[in-house]
């Protein structure tokens, strides 16, 4: 018999020994993998408890400005926004205006103001200048409506509803907004009444 008829032979000698050397190497390769892969995981392990307890810098805090301290106003100083009224022809200008000081007030853009999408601050500066429009010009419902981007009459009435629940419940913030741009177009010398 040959050589090569015993290495074939699976039940030979040869045949046995050549599927121990090749478990044998199998078994030393997956050690080494099995070696490799946790002293990597060891590693990342060790790099993330480092992190974890290395030291951090200090926060950064910002302190806002103190507000300036308003003088409680009286809220039944404030004209109610009487929405049984028909209301006055008004101008587009005069009407400007109010918008222009509530802008410059809440330092908001007019664009933002009548925006169909919801920004918080610019929304509360709309309703400020629904509200004084209503209220300094008798404009009517659907006066306001047309002038503040197209809006529905029951819109301009949640705005006036708005405003005076916030004077009401004594918003302070409302109330200084309401008192600074009165103000404001108090010395701009026109009383928006102008049709």
């Amino acid at each position: 018999m040959s050589l090569l008829a015993l290495s074939i032979n699976p039940r030979g000698p040869l045949y046995r020994k050549q599927l121990e050397r090749e478990a044998a190497e199998r078994d030393a390769r997956r050690k080494a993998y099995r070696e490799a892969d946790g002293a990597a995981r060891g590693a990342a392990i060790e790099a993330a408890w480092k992190a974890a307890l290395a030291p951090k810098p200090a926060p950064v805090v910002v302190r806002m400005p103190a507000r300036p301290a308003v003088a409680p106003v009286d809220p039944s100083t404030f004209p109610r926004a009487d929405l049984s009224i028909k209301g006055a022809p008004v101008s587009r200008a005069a009407a400007w205006a109010i918008m222009e000081a509530c802008s410059a007030h809440f330092d908001e853009p007019i664009n933002d103001m009548l925006s169909r999408r919801r920004f918080r601050r610019a929304k509360l500066a709309l309703h400020v200048s629904i509200y004084l429009t209503r209220v300094r010009l008798g404009a009517s419902l659907l006066r306001l409506g047309q002038m503040f981007g197209d809006r529905d009459h029951s819109t301009i009435i949640h705005a006036l509803k708005r405003i005076e629940e916030l004077i009401a419940a004594d918003d302070q913030i409302t109330i200084a907004a309401l008192l600074a741009i009165e103000t404001a177009l108090a010395q701009g010398g026109d009383d928006g009444k102008n049709p």
